[in-house]
């Protein structure tokens, strides 16, 4: 009859190993740069990159900065017609860094859903976007500086935001 002994330092660390494999935080989307802290934003670089901001809510709180224009075309590949919002900022920041957000289009949000309190977007360009409300913000609590769309809007909301109890200016506010 064939017998195993149990090494409790093996069983141990394989438990140990086992409880850090499902506890370690991996962030489903690579982004071209950055921690996401605000002196070293997450740097976006492709339309993917981009809507991966909306699809984490962890992310609703951290830094970004364009490092390119993103195209958003639904006719190249992989493009579509947005349902809802790319993103949604509670707190953090996105800088255009002076690149543009091109061929965004939805049949009912902005581009960003909201922004919060503690919230910034600057420097930011978007253009040739059809929209059914506001082309940049559904709702604007936060700031909203050296902003600019272009595009066709299907009701009456308005351009940069829809609702904005927030700051907007074209000068820098620090």
């Amino acid at each position: 009859m064939a017998t195993s002994k149990s090494h409790p330092k093996a069983g141990a660390a394989l438990a140990a190993a086992f409880v850090l494999a499902f506890c370690t935080a991996t962030r489903a989307t690579e982004f071209a740069g950055g921690t996401g802290e605000p002196n070293d934003p997450y740097q976006i670089a492709t339309a993917e990159q981009l809507i991966a901001i909306g699809q984490d809510t962890d992310l609703q709180a951290e830094h970004f900065v364009l490092v390119a224009d993103i195209d958003l075309d639904p006719n190249l590949p992989g493009g579509r017609v947005f349902d809802t919002s790319v993103l949604s900022l509670t707190s953090g920041s996105l800088d255009g860094n002076g690149h543009k957000i091109l061929n965004f289009n939805t049949r009912y949000s902005a581009l960003c859903a909201y922004i919060g309190p503690d919230a910034i977007i600057r420097d930011l360009t978007l253009e040739h976007a059809s929209v059914g409300s506001a082309i940049l913000v559904g709702e604007n609590e936060g700031c909203v500086v050296n902003c600019s769309v272009d595009g066709i809007v299907g009701s009456a909301s308005g351009g940069l935001a829809a609702k904005n109890s927030g700051a907007s200016s074209m000068a820098p506010l620090y």
